[in-house]
């Protein structure tokens, strides 16, 4: 069992996930400022954030970042990407980058399908994810996401557990 004291600080703050927190927006408030990032930027096998953009399809700066360097809303550490390894200047296309360098915390994720022959032969699916290093030391979550959540959005209990996300595929999605 994990004390909340031996978990990563990644994982005690506040984050924006699909079915665990409300957004609330002010009509009219400021931009909001977020931070972004791009797996494999600027290095394969690594990955780089950006912090403190102001986010708004006018700025130059978040439009820089999300259309030309292609990095999304968010941060290393929700991909797996937990441990900070340096802060790399980066020139792309002329301008230059200070942009945060994270090292993989987990496995990547891996999706399976099983047949589940009680119910017919339906395919039963799966995200599967653990922290990296002796997997046998790590409890097991299995878990299926509730509505309107992909198995994505927990992805980052796989820095503490090994995690088995159920799924059903619709035409809407997973």
């Amino acid at each position: 069992r994990t004390s909340p004291d031996a978990m990563p600080q990644a994982l005690l703050r506040p984050r924006r996930l699909c079915c665990a927190m409300v957004a609330t927006v002010a009509a009219g408030g400021a931009p909001d400022v977020v931070s972004v990032y791009k797996v494999g930027f600027p290095e394969p096998g690594l990955c780089g954030q950006q912090d403190n953009v102001t986010e708004s399809p006018a700025g130059a700066q978040w439009r820089f970042l999300t259309k030309t360097v292609g990095m999304r809303e968010g941060g290393c550490a929700d991909v797996g990407y937990a441990r900070y390894v340096r802060t790399s200047a980066v020139t792309v296309q002329g301008h230059e980058l200070s942009v945060g360098v994270y090292a993989p915390t987990q496995t990547p994720t891996t999706d399976l399908a099983i047949e589940d022959l009680a119910r017919g032969g339906r395919r039963v699916r799966m995200k599967l994810c653990a922290p990296l290093g002796n997997a046998s030391r790590y409890p097991l979550y299995v878990f299926g996401h509730g509505a309107g959540c992909d198995a994505e959005d927990y992805t980052y209990f796989c820095r503490v557990a090994a995690v088995a996300s159920v799924y059903h595929e619709t035409p809407l999605g997973p």
